[in-house]
């Protein structure tokens, strides 16, 4: 707002695109934030901070949701903004990108500063962990494996868009013995998948077999006698009642079972 009290909508869009141009953060103002992507939201963020004059940004853990190709433009990005004077904390757990980006980094464990690397480019990422760990990290061997029977099969699943990312057509399956990776940027369907495995949703369409029988009803209740179990991403939000007993927790899933 200009001193009379109004808005000054085509100098904001002029300092809008300044900023866009000194940095490569240009976005469209006439989208609504609903349209964007997660990383054009988290762009936002970032010129919304710029625009009212920060100086100093915190980005925690800014690359979790970012596709690689979004992760190399947001560190454009910041470098060209600490070029041009302004300071940034950047946190992440990731070695490799703490290594690529920054000028010094200071360790934390449990609290206290265990560490400071004042040339992380020029660190091994054992080094940095060995100072986030308290101790050498050493990579489990893989054993031989030998998988068996399919104790999980989806074919041909597809969700509609009602809450977050639909599904359309996945099929995959997971044998006995074997660890399979479900790879992909947040946001782009994990949730929905697990929720459809884990008997919260139906399906619109498609089958899903555990341990050779056909899931019907898809409740976790049923899922759950097939011996399927579910760790969930928001374990505070979904997964944990904080106000119960560690035992009464516990004990949980099996009400009503008996």
């Amino acid at each position: 707002p200009g001193k009379s009290g109004r808005i000054d909508r085509a100098g904001g869009l002029a300092r809008l695109n300044e900023i866009g141009r000194q940095h490569g953060l240009t976005l469209d103002p006439d989208l609504p934030v609903s349209a964007l992507s997660i990383g054009e939201q988290q762009r936002l963020e970032i010129v919304k901070a710029l625009f009212r004059g920060a100086r100093l940004l915190i980005l925690d853990e800014p690359t979790a949701v970012l596709a690689p190709t979004e992760v190399d433009g947001l560190f454009s990005a910041l470098r060209s903004m600490a070029a041009q004077g302004l300071g940034i904390i950047f946190i992440s757990h990731k070695l490799n990108e703490v290594r690529a980006l920054t000028h010094r980094c200071v360790v934390l464990r449990h609290g206290r500063v265990t560490g400071r690397v004042d040339a992380p480019a020029s660190t091994t990422s054992s080094e940095m962990a060995r100072l986030m760990c308290g101790h050498e990290i050493v990579p489990p061997a893989r054993g031989p494996s030998t998988p068996g029977a399919a104790v999980l099969t989806l074919d041909g699943i597809s969700t509609s868009r009602h809450s977050g990312m639909a599904l359309a057509d996945v099929s995959l399956f997971v044998r006995a013995g074997e660890i399979l990776g479900i790879a992909g940027v947040a946001g782009n369907g994990q949730r929905a998948l697990a929720e459809v495995i884990s008997g919260i949703r139906a399906p619109d369409a498609g089958r899903l077999t555990i341990a050779g029988k056909m899931v019907s009803r898809f409740s976790p209740r049923e899922v759950q006698a097939l011996g399927l179990g579910r760790i969930p991403e928001d374990r505070m939000t979904t997964g944990l009642v904080t106000n119960l007993p560690l035992a009464d927790s516990m004990v949980l899933p099996r009400i009503g079972t008996d």
